[in-house]
């Protein structure tokens, strides 16, 4: 073999070393840039069919039906005292301790009706807050399982009847989300499994 065949085989060599590393190369640049597998959950619909809310919504209508008996008890004492008072001389001295008497218990009754108020308010943003907790844990694990790596936010389409263009531009940006596939929304995976383990936690029968 003289040093021009030496040569030629060298540089054969060569591409194909180098042809070889090129393909390496575009395979691993292919395999990094694959598309991510998405899908998405309709939060507002997991939340009206959660049995969970539903059983904190009856609590909490229980709750505000008893805070309304509470406060229709409290206003019959003061009518019943503005009934004794009538019979009273506004000049007595019983008349205008009555008169103190009823003032105090209006006040008092205002400020124990807002605390009430706030305390259910608080209660029912905390319970809302663990829920959404709950699903977003739920929503981790359902994607997780089913090879998904990003989970988006599925509104809904806005209602556009009677808007006006400016308001229908802001609807049209708002939007987030323009077309899904059924089969990557998993809006009724989440839902069924969170409906799940709560009956099976409270004992219901539903899951």
């Amino acid at each position: 073999m003289n040093k021009r065949q030496g040569i030629g085989i060298a540089l054969a060599v060569l591409v194909i070393t180098i042809g070889l590393s090129w393909n390496d190369l575009s395979a691993q640049a292919t395999g990094s840039a694959r598309p991510a597998a998405v899908a998405v959950v309709d939060i507002e619909e997991v939340l009206n069919n959660l049995d969970e809310r539903k059983s904190i919504r009856a609590d909490l209508s229980s709750q505000l039906e008893n805070l309304q008996k509470w406060e229709q008890a409290k206003r019959k004492e003061l009518v019943n005292l503005q009934n004794d008072m009538k019979i009273l001389d506004p000049s007595d001295e019983a008349y205008k301790k009555m008169r103190g008497t009823l003032d105090k218990k209006s006040i008092e009754l205002g400020v124990e009706l807002k605390y009430r108020q706030r305390q259910l308010e608080m209660e029912q943003a905390l319970q809302l807050e663990s829920i959404y907790r709950k699903m977003v844990r739920m929503i981790e694990r359902v994607a997780k399982q089913d090879g998904y790596e990003l989970v988006l936010f599925k509104d809904k389409l806005p209602e556009v009847e009677g808007a006006n263009a400016q308001q229908l531009i802001g609807m049209m940006n708002m939007r987030k989300v323009l077309y899904v596939s059924d089969r990557l929304d998993l809006t009724d995976p989440v839902t069924q499994r969170l409906n799940n383990e709560f009956n099976n936690l409270s004992g219901g029968g539903n899951g």
